[in-house]
């Protein structure tokens, strides 16, 4: 399957599960535990368990030893990941870009990457990517968004047991009997008011990119 790389596709380096509480980036509070950490020259991420019914995350960035963002949404819970369990998979940075990581989700799993980096001389959310899973066809839908540029792609990829029969428009959507892959581009608007832990919110629970559904 082609798609854009540089919109689906993450190089990363540099991830760990730190047991150990002076390998984090700076004191944690009260109720919190160290659970990851990674580095990258001056900048320095890691992420607190919390001591309660959920396992709340939280993730802290720092740079040159100073907190530069933080929140509670990116890093998810122990308890959010479904019939899979706990899903966070862990932080790395790719440059300058820091990635986080989940993974859930029961017939249908899905994973995504959060992608936070210093722009115009802040530490915002740049980017999202997500894909879904059907354990039964092996069917894929994934999407990305670019929230720099404000644009996304979002591709369907019918899976191995997947036919014709299964895809509502057989003309549109087939290919000599086989269905195809859909791929789809679009710009989009980010509220760019709103605080990070609400965007995150926002991007999770609004449909797939461009219009693209699942038969």
């Amino acid at each position: 399957m082609k798609t854009d790389a540089h919109i689906i596709c993450l190089v990363m380096i540099t991830v760990t599960f730190p047991a150990v509480a002076e390998q984090i980036c700076d004191i944690v509070p009260a109720g919190w535990n160290p659970e990851a950490i990674a580095k990258s020259g001056s900048m320095c991420a890691d992420v607190l368990l919390k001591s309660d019914e959920d396992g709340t995350r939280k993730l802290r960035v720092f740079e040159s030893g100073k907190l530069a963002f933080e929140n509670e949404g990116t890093a998810l819970c122990k308890s959010c990941g479904g019939a899979k369990g706990d899903p966070f998979q862990g932080i790395e940075w790719n440059g300058e870009t820091l990635s986080i990581s989940n993974w859930g989700g029961s017939r249908y799993t899905w994973h995504e990457t959060w992608k936070i980096a210093k722009k115009h001389s802040q530490w915002k959310l740049i980017g999202w990517d997500h894909g879904t899973m059907d354990g039964l066809t092996l069917s894929t839908w994934m999407e990305s968004v670019n929230t720099l540029t404000r644009k996304a792609i979002a591709i369907y990829q019918p899976g191995e047991t997947a036919g014709c029969d299964e895809v509502a428009d057989k003309a549109k959507d087939c290919i000599n009997g086989k269905p195809k892959t859909i791929t789809l581009k679009c710009n989009i608007k980010i509220d760019s008011t709103i605080s990070e832990i609400s965007q995150i919110s926002k991007l999770r629970g609004k449909p797939l990119a461009c219009g693209l559904k699942m038969p």
